[in-house]
């Protein structure tokens, strides 16, 4: 339960908060108003009710303009709730005929709640959440900030300077002590809601109303109302309490954002300003034929046009261990890793990135500059001497200019899977687009990666095969066959019955069917026995390491899937 939740039920229940053997004075509610004041998210909307009470809260903007503290019926004679709002229909009477007229559900007839503009509303709908209660926030806000509902987080949403998915506003319904204590409260980001007041010269009226009683009431019995104002926090209240321990407190508050617009443009424009930090790196310094620590900061680097400088260049080398990039495979929603770039949604982007042939993954210093501090020293706890020149490759786009004439196996695989997606034959159908970005290289010696990379192939390539059109195109050409065939030996009997030669057959096939070999003995529940353990070795033998061993296999499985398209483009069944 939420701290707010928690304050909403001491109001009511007689055996918490700060008010316990003197309920009727509702101490409790003035610590939930109090800390209104100062807390990091401030009440939308918010309920209680059980036996022994009820509490009522509801927020909304009002012009600063209009706020008087002197004019009391504003804040405590206020009608309204998150289920009223704006309507339109047909009406009549009042001396007019009928006619269709627009209410915008204002909360008053004069004063500031004539103006104020409602932040969230309640609404049911039959057909959605089987008729229950479900809360939108006002698109004034939700357009403004760039916030949307997550239904799994029960939160409007944006994503932070991180690239992780802030929660803005919440909605939580809870219960509370007892069965039939039930809260519901929507809660805004404090900061977002500042930052809207002082751009549109408005605050925040937090209307509440109060009563709490015995568990045998029948009515106020005796009792004056009485009002009260704390000019210094902007609360205006009535309340009244009874001679039985029972009371009602009803008002508002004024929550002011603590800046105006052109404070808060100063303090925005001065925090973007602050000076960055950089960390430093172990650093290929190619310029002064050294290997050392180097800031990656713009001012401790020099470019090609600063030959005079000593400076080392902005394009030297940074190497790190390749589980530098577990981190960024781990989290394929947040981040976007490429062949030769990372990208971290709405946060930062490294323009460039390779791995050599001693599995090092490297970078320029200057690009690491790009990325955010706390960024830099996740980078930095990997960064080690280089083992091994950077790649060919990078060699001859990032530092020569000219274009790799070496297409990498695996990007290549890709390729053909997404032209396939797009093309969408009859004998193939990509179901899981979202795949090709898990699919990287197993940089390490790491078993579990190098068997997840397995997985992932078999699920790219062997899953997509349409055993359904296979069989039935092959059956057609005279194939008697096998239902208990699987989709990769159905295509090897329909290229059969189109007279495809066996050794070509065999080339075609038989990285379909190793893959899938592959990933039924290495994944799963046989990864780690003694056949697993074999096969292993015998790969290691073959291609040197588990890079080696998927780089081979992606070329032949693009090799494959290319000549299926080619020899499948006619067929139909």
């Amino acid at each position: 339960m939420s701290n707010i939740n928690q304050k909403l039920v001491d109001i009511l229940n007689p055996n918490t908060g700060v008010g316990i053997g003197r309920k009727e004075e509702q101490v409790d509610l003035y610590e939930l108003l109090a800390s209104e004041r100062r807390a990091d998210r401030t009440i939308l909307y918010a309920s209680a009710f059980g036996p022994l009470g009820s509490v009522f809260v509801h927020s909304v903007l009002v012009p600063k303009s209009s706020i008087k503290l002197r004019d009391k019926a504003g804040f405590t004679n206020w009608q309204g709730n998150p289920y009223d709002g704006p309507s339109c229909g047909s009406v009549y009477g009042g001396g007019e005929g009928a006619r269709v007229e627009y209410d915008k559900g204002a909360l008053g007839t004069r004063g500031m709640l004539a103006m104020a503009r409602q932040l969230i509303f309640a609404r049911s709908f039959d057909v959605l959440h089987g008729g229950d209660t479900y809360y939108e926030l006002a698109q004034e806000l939700t357009h403004a900030h760039g916030l949307h509902w997550v239904d799994e987080r029960s939160a409007w949403c944006k994503l932070d300077e991180r690239g992780d998915v802030e929660d803005v506003a919440r909605v939580e319904i809870s219960e509370g002590s007892t069965a039939s204590l039930k809260t519901t409260v929507v809660a805004i980001s404090r900061k977002v809601l500042d930052l809207h007041m002082a751009a549109t010269d408005t605050c925040t009226l937090q209307m509440f109303d109060s009563d709490v009683h015995p568990a045998e009431f029948h009515g106020f019995d005796g009792g004056v109302e009485k009002q009260f104002v704390d000019a210094q926090n902007g609360l205006v209240m009535k309340y009244r309490l009874d001679s039985n321990r029972a009371s009602y407190f009803r008002g508002g508050q004024i929550l002011p954002p603590p800046m105006n617009a052109r404070e808060f443009g100063e303090a925005i424009f001065a925090k973007s300003r602050e000076a960055k930090q950089y960390a430093t790196f172990i650093t290929q310094d190619f310029k002064n034929h050294r290997v050392g620590e180097v800031s990656c900061g713009p001012a401790a680097l020099a470019s090609y046009f600063d030959k005079d400088l000593t400076l080392p260049f902005q394009t030297s080398p940074v190497f790190f261990r390749p589980e530098v990039l577990d981190k960024y495979k781990a989290d394929p929603d947040k981040y976007r890793l490429e062949s030769r770039s990372i990208t971290c949604r709405n946060a930062w982007h490294l323009r460039t990135y390779d791995f050599n042939d001693a599995g090092q993954v490297h970078t320029m210093i200057g690009y690491l500059g790009d990325l955010p501090y706390d960024e830099q020293l996740y980078w930095k706890s990997f960064n080690e001497k280089p083992k091994a020149p950077i790649s060919k490759r990078s060699l001859k786009t990032d530092f020569q200019g000219t274009f790799d004439d070496e297409r990498d196996p695996l990007d290549q695989l890709k390729e053909t899977l997404r032209m396939l997606s797009e093309s969408k034959p009859d004998w193939f159908s990509f179901r899981e687009s979202k795949l090709l970005d898990q699919l990287h290289y197993p940089l390490t010696s790491s078993i579990k990666g190098w068997n997840e990379v397995i997985v992932t192939l078999a699920k790219c390539v062997t899953e997509g095969l349409e055993k359904r059109f296979l069989e039935k195109a092959a059956r057609r050409r005279g194939s008697v066959g096998d239902p208990k065939w699987g989709p990769i030996k159905w295509a090897a009997e329909l290229l059969k019955q189109l007279e495809v030669d066996d050794d070509r057959l065999a080339e075609i096939c038989s990285p379909l069917f190793e893959v899938q070999r592959l990933r039924s003995k290495l994944g799963g529940t046989h990864a780690s026995g003694d056949e697993a353990n074999a096969i292993r070795k015998q790969l290691i033998k073959t291609y040197g390491t588990p890079l080696g061993h998927i780089k081979a296999l992606a070329a032949q499985l693009s090799q494959s899937l290319a000549a299926l398209d080619e020899l499948f483009a006619s067929v139909s069944t």
